[in-house]
């Protein structure tokens, strides 16, 4: 299979990054530290409730005042710039990527957002008591892809894979995909 992984798919097939803004225990408020009324408010800051760092975000442009969007400028942007963008409702949460972290409590506490993606390509806007149910296992697509195969200095192989949207397992894409054996815990897996 893939010896490069994408960055998206660095841990549960959730990309680090969006890992830690949705499990960090952060606060987006305005520059002068009030709740933000506005999902349009385009520079929040975003203070970190371990350290009491705050980072100032520009929504629009995806740019942060911290050292990794700073020395990396990550596509996507930093943590912080996901958690803002997250908490205000412009960007969807990924409803897979809700199902695999463990979202810190206070994601929208301060912000008019936050919204998720649905499977049938919609949203909806998470409310105080609003609860998001994940459409059963046989009702969802568990592959994506193809995706190419690559060697280990990254040149295309000719072969392609798909790879399972919960617990990552790849499968070559002439292989029968009904018989997989995918990870413990994944909700695609046969029952025994």
């Amino acid at each position: 299979m893939s010896t490069n992984e994408p960055a998206e798919l660095e841990s549960d097939c959730i990309a680090d990054r969006t890992r830690r803004a949705l499990e960090r225990p952060l606060s987006v408020v305005t520059v002068d530290g009030t709740p933000v009324e506005t999902a349009d408010t385009s520079v929040v800051s975003v203070v970190s409730g371990n350290s009491g760092r705050t980072h100032t975000v520009d929504v629009r442009e995806g740019r942060c005042t911290c050292e990794d969007s700073e020395y990396r400028n990550p596509e996507g942007g930093c943590h912080h710039v996901r958690r803002a963008r997250f908490a205000l409702g412009v960007d969807a949460i990924p409803s897979t990527a809700l199902a695999a972290a463990d979202v810190d409590q206070t994601l929208g506490a301060n912000a008019p957002g936050p919204v998720v993606a649905c499977s049938d390509g919609g949203t909806i806007h998470i409310d105080d008591g609003a609860e998001v149910l994940e459409p059963a296992a046989e009702e969802v697509d568990p592959w994506t892809g193809p995706f190419d195969e690559r060697d280990k200095y990254g040149q295309p192989t000719g072969a392609a894979f798909v790879r399972c949207r919960e617990c990552g397992v790849e499968v070559v894409t002439s292989a029968d995909t009904d018989t997989v054996a995918h990870r413990d815990g994944c909700r695609f897996a046969d029952p025994e």
